[in-house]
């Protein structure tokens, strides 16, 4: 949602998720020293990278500048994308990769004037989202430790670098007052604020686009409470029990003061469902990206590295 808004300032240009940047330079067999050649073969092979859409010339590589620096390869690829888009102008990446604050340390090493935003959004909210997605995990209990693994990284982060660097925004005044945030964003990321912004529409998923269905719209304010209906009484409560503490140091009010602590079957229980649920989305999840992708039948999108042949 907010890379949508983002990527709608004539400025910005917002590319679908790229984890193969950072993949690239967490490789066992990465040359020492890095090989630009190697790493942008390995970046353009890497399913994340195929998920683009973008055709690129190898052999135009050296000569726009791409091989000088491991920075110009992943901007190279990112002006492909942009100007494949109709933004070949714009001077802002918007990555909104997931991975960026566990990655971060990297990401500031290569890209020092970088800027990192930390959207937070009520726990029993992510909860209500992710629970029935193929992805991730399934049960209150799975998701509470989930969510607050995830902040790990970012508030770390915020601490590290401080708000000039890293500012933290709720998804929850973003969609109550979005121009008032926006700005305030905006004046982060270094552009002027612009009236387009509010439409949300500067990035449409080319792919997992059922789970993504919303993307690309402007946010409607009953997605904030929306959790209260969709979890039922005794969710809420498993999730408080694991991560109340937190909740309520981000400024979340818990549905119960003193949730009950599961029973050692519900425990059981939601181990059992976890790990069922897991397995079988792991096993799914190589044809499910293949068929998003548009790969040929028998083709492992996750095998070896991330990376795939696709026809020529």
């Amino acid at each position: 949602m907010l890379g949508a808004m983002l990527g709608a300032h004539s400025a910005c240009i917002a590319t679908p998720e790229s984890q193969f940047k950072t993949d690239a330079l967490a490789r066992r067999d990465m040359p020492v020293p890095l090989d630009i050649r190697d790493t942008l073969e390995y970046m353009v092979a890497h399913y994340r990278f195929v998920g683009w859409q973008t055709p690129v010339d190898l052999g135009a590589a050296e000569a726009s500048g791409a091989l000088t620096s491991y920075r110009a390869a992943v901007e190279w690829l990112v002006r492909l994308y942009a100007t494949l888009h109709g933004k070949g102008g714009a001077a802002v990446w918007i990555d909104h990769s997931p991975e960026n604050f566990r990655d971060a340390a990297a990401l500031m090493e290569q890209f020092p004037d970088c800027r990192m935003i930390h959207i937070v959004r009520d726990g029993r909210a992510v909860a209500a989202s992710i629970m029935h997605l193929p992805w991730g995990p399934n049960t209150p209990l799975a998701t509470a430790r989930f969510w607050m693994e995830s902040l790990a990284f970012p508030l770390a982060a915020e601490a590290r670098w401080g708000p000039g660097v890293v500012m933290q925004v709720k998804y929850e005044d973003l969609v109550r007052e979005p121009e008032a945030q926006l700005r305030r964003l905006c004046e982060h990321v270094g552009v002027p604020f612009e009236p387009a912004l509010l439409k949300a529409d500067g990035f449409t998923p080319s792919y997992t686009k059922k789970v993504h269905q919303l993307v690309g719209t402007p946010p409607t304010i009953s997605r904030v409470d929306a959790w209260r209906t969709d979890l039922s009484p005794r969710a809420v409560e498993r999730f408080e029990f694991r991560a109340g503490g937190l909740l309520k140091v981000l400024g979340y009010e818990p549905s119960f003061a003193v949730p009950r602590n599961p029973t050692f079957w519900q425990n059981v229980a939601e181990g059992l469902t976890e790990f069922a649920k897991s397995r079988l989305n792991r096993r799914r999840r190589p044809r499910r990206l293949a068929r998003e992708l548009g790969l040929p039948p028998g083709i492992n999108p996750l095998r070896p590295k991330g990376r795939v042949t696709t026809p020529a």
